[in-house]
């Protein structure tokens, strides 16, 4: 995932949906890269295949109505962070499940950066809650409508999967 950072593929990340997208400053900072089977590079084919057996596995064993996956390579600066917000957008109930993992080696409490998960669905940003620490290897699942959540700022470049199970619009 380094090959597209360094070839400077990202874009400034918007808030919002489809033609209402807009880049927002002062709510988030990161850029990302969607993952598309379009793409030739071999670890992301590898990556979105086992979304898709995350996909199946959720839907026969668990019986959510999962159907797809979209995803995208997101890097925050140095300062970089994501006001608190849910995953869903208001228009529409598709995504289902936010999938969150983590590419930062030997990463520090004292880096930032951490994902607060806010953990009370009625109380959400008033609510208690916890630091998920971005570490290399780490995954967070959680229901994209139910769990507010921010990325706190961090110190130094930070770099994550995060996609989501849709259901059908």
């Amino acid at each position: 995932m380094d090959d597209k950072l360094a070839a400077d593929k990202l874009v400034r990340a918007g808030v919002g949906a489809g033609h209402e997208t807009q880049v927002r400053s002062e709510i988030r900072s990161d850029s990302i890269i969607w993952l598309d089977r379009s793409d030739p590079t071999p670890i992301v084919e590898t990556w979105l295949n086992g979304m898709n057996d995350l996909n199946e596995h959720f839907r026969r064993y668990l019986f959510l109505s999962v159907w797809s996956y979209e995803g995208h390579l997101a890097h925050y600066p140095g300062g970089g962070f994501y006001k608190a917000h849910l995953d869903r957008h208001s228009q529409t109930q598709a995504r289902q499940l936010s999938i969150i993992t983590y590419l930062n080696n030997d990463w520090e409490e004292s880096d930032g950066g951490q994902l607060r998960l806010y953990t009370d669905q009625e109380l959400g940003v008033k609510g208690p809650f916890i630091d998920v620490l971005p570490k290399a290897g780490t995954v967070v699942i959680f229901r994209s409508g139910d769990f507010w959540h921010e990325v706190l700022p961090s110190k130094r470049d930070r770099m994550s999967l995060t996609g989501w199970l849709r259901g059908r619009d």
